[in-house]
C-alpha cells in the first residue's frame, strides 16, 4: 500500500456564495400574512438583540439578522432569518440551537419542528420561526413559512463530509454538532474541552452514538496540529488515513488535513 502524508489546507474554506442571494419576508408571499414590526441587525447591534447571547453568534460568523413579528389568521408569530458567513458556520448555529425536535428532516438541508418552532437550515441562512400559542393551525403556518423563506436559498447546504472527508458516516448516530471555537465548545460540549487545553483558532464537527463519539477537528494553524497529536502522547503526525491508537481513542488524519478523533464510551 502507498503512504503518503495528507496535504494540508489550513485556514481555507471552498465556499463559494451567491452576492445577490437574499431572503427576506414580505407579506405578498402567504395569502393573510401581515407583518406587524420589522428590524435588521449587524455584527455591531446584535449585542442590542440578544445581548449576552451575541458573542456565540459572532463566533460562528454571524453577518445579519432580519427580525419581523407578525400576525396570520389571530396568531402571532416571529421570525429570524440570520445569515452566517458560510454553510457550514449555519448549520453549526442551528445545530446548537436545536433541541428534541418532534419532526426532523435532512433531505433538503436541515429541519426541527416543534409545538412552538420551526428551524431550519439552508445554505448559509439559519431561519427561526416562534409560534407563540403552539395551536394546530400556529404549527401549520410556520412550517409552510419556513418552506417559502428556504426556497429563497440557492447555495448548498453543510455536509458533514466537508470535515470526515471520504470517512464514511455512521448510521447510528444521535447527535451532530458543529462547534465554531472555545466558546461554543464550552457551551455545548464541556466534557471535550479536556481535549483542547492550550488551543486556540479550531472547530470541530461531533457525531455521537451509544458507543462512542467521532470528533472531526479543524485547525487553523499547521502547529497546532503536531501540538495536538504531542498532547496525546503520538510524537509525529500519523499518516494520511492510517489510524493510531492511545488508549482508549484513535486518531486519524485526513485527506484534506483534519484530525479524525474517535473516543470509545465507558
Amino acid at each position: 500500500m502507498r503512504k503518503y502524508y495528507c496535504f494540508l489546507l489550513l485556514g481555507l474554506t471552498f465556499y463559494m456564495s451567491n452576492a445577490q442571494e437574499t431572503v427576506s419576508l414580505a407579506a405578498e408571499i402567504i395569502p393573510g400574512l401581515k407583518i406587524i414590526k420589522e428590524a435588521e441587525y449587524t455584527q455591531e447591534s446584535l449585542f442590542g438583540y440578544m445581548n449576552g447571547g451575541a458573542e456565540l453568534y459572532l463566533e460562528y460568523g454571524f453577518e445579519e439578522l432580519k427580525v419581523s413579528e407578525l400576525k396570520y389568521k389571530g396568531h402571532d408569530l416571529k421570525a429570524e432569518i440570520y445569515r452566517m458567513e458560510s454553510p457550514a458556520m449555519a448549520f453549526g448555529i442551528y445545530s446548537v440551537n436545536i433541541f428534541r425536535c418532534d419532526i426532523q428532516n435532512e433531505e433538503k438541508g436541515y429541519f426541527c419542528q416543534t409545538d412552538f418552532q420551526v428551524q431550519v437550515c439552508r445554505g448559509e441562512y439559519y431561519i427561526n420561526i416562534v409560534n407563540n400559542d403552539g395551536s394546530g393551525e400556529g404549527k401549520e403556518f410556520a412550517v409552510k413559512l419556513a418552506a417559502k423563506l428556504a426556497e429563497m436559498v440557492y447555495s448548498d447546504s453543510f455536509s458533514l463530509n466537508d470535515y470526515l472527508g471520504d470517512t464514511a458516516i455512521p448510521g447510528n448516530i444521535n447527535s451532530k454538532k458543529l462547534l465554531a471555537g472555545r466558546l461554543s465548545l464550552e457551551n455545548n460540549a464541556f466534557s471535550y474541552l479536556q481535549y483542547f487545553e492550550g488551543f486556540e483558532s479550531f472547530s470541530l464537527l461531533i457525531l455521537e452514538a451509544d458507543s462512542f463519539s467521532l470528533l472531526a477537528i479543524r485547525f487553523d494553524e499547521a502547529a497546532s496540529i503536531s501540538k495536538f497529536f504531542l498532547s496525546h502522547g503520538i510524537p509525529e503526525i500519523p499518516l494520511c488515513g492510517e489510524p493510531v491508537r492511545s488508549g482508549d481513542k484513535e486518531f486519524t488524519m485526513t485527506d484534506h488535513g483534519d484530525i479524525l478523533l474517535r473516543i470509545d464510551s465507558k
